[in-house]
């Protein structure tokens, strides 16, 4: 096969893999968002707000958020923005809900993963949710607004909660869903593509070195670039398979390099899917980026001065 068709074989192969992921995630959110839908339009999550709404005022965000959060812990963000996509939210409440999700999601299977590659799952899960609340915390005291308990606008994606048919309902959350199908399915269209390119290019490799200033200020050491762009890029449940494998080479890495690492990407990865997604649901890219990048900063140092103070008080 000639260079210029292996090239086009590749790209198909990448949007083949891209509408396989689509239908896969797919498979995911739509009933959940229909799910939490119908829950909207039946009144249960007024109630489940009314529950959570003083923890949630923490953040300045209904109590029906709490719906997203559980998602995104246990779905992933894509849960998360399907629980998302039918609450009336204002900008600044989805960019804080962004902030949440985005910082602590797929809590089992991503924690499993970094557990596999050198870091206890619980300490990892506790490190991204603690992480997540102060971030948001920050974020709500910077973005915050009048009164933070008003009522936000009804928004098209849940205009189906502010009719009482059923037919109403039905047709508000397939006019939701379809566009939120159309945005996934160009998204991870897009990505697939990108990533193909930047491997045919050997991108990665240039990237290591161009980004190792970056790494020095996150705290990383210039062994771990290559899977550290990997996690920015493509996330820790699809890069999963390449950290892991990575991880298991014998004296390729020492064990802080790891740790470090799992700090990192635990608090900050996909970079550019989830937040290309998120923000065109609505979020700011300022806030969805840079504190976690800070925050991830920050983290592995703490880890390491903890790390240090338990070597010393060790009998």
């Amino acid at each position: 096969m000639s260079a210029t068709g292996e090239q086009r074989s590749g790209y198909l192969r990448a949007a083949a893999r891209s509408l396989s992921t689509s239908i896969f995630l797919l498979r995911i959110i739509l009933p959940l968002s229909f799910a939490v839908g119908v829950l909207d339009w039946l009144g249960v999550l007024r109630q489940i707000g009314a529950v959570f709404e003083p923890l949630m005022q923490i953040w300045r965000i209904p109590g029906e958020a709490a719906v997203v959060l559980v998602s995104g812990w246990l779905v992933g963000i894509y849960g998360a923005v399907a629980a998302m996509a039918v609450l009336p939210l204002t900008a600044d409440q989805i960019t804080i809900l962004a902030v949440l999700s985005l910082t602590a999601h797929n809590l089992v299977v991503e924690s499993a993963v970094q557990d596999r590659t050198g870091t206890p799952w619980w300490q990892m899960i506790l490190a991204r949710l603690l992480t997540a609340a102060l971030l948001a915390w920050i974020a709500a005291l910077a973005l915050a607004r009048g009164d933070p308990s008003s009522p936000a606008a009804p928004t098209a994606a849940a205009v189906m909660s502010a009719h009482a048919s059923l037919e109403s309902f039905l047709l508000g959350w397939a006019r939701s869903a379809g566009e939120l199908i159309l945005k996934i399915v160009l998204i991870l269209l897009g990505l697939m593509l990108l990533t193909e390119w930047m491997r045919r290019r050997d991108v990665y490799r240039r990237l290591a070195r161009v980004l190792r200033p970056l790494l020095r200020f996150l705290g990383l050491a210039d062994s771990v670039a290559f899977l550290w762009i990997t996690a920015a890029v493509l996330g820790l449940a699809y890069g999963s398979g390449l950290l892991m494998e990575e991880a298991k080479e014998p004296g390729r890495y020492r064990p802080d390099e790891l740790r470090d690492l799992n700090v990192s990407i635990g608090v900050c990865h996909s970079l550019i899917e989830d937040s290309a997604l998120l923000v065109a649901c609505g979020a700011s890219l300022f806030w969805i980026t840079v504190p976690r990048l800070l925050a991830a900063a920050l983290a592995v140092r703490v880890v390491r001065i903890l790390g240090r103070i338990h070597l010393t008080l060790r009998p």
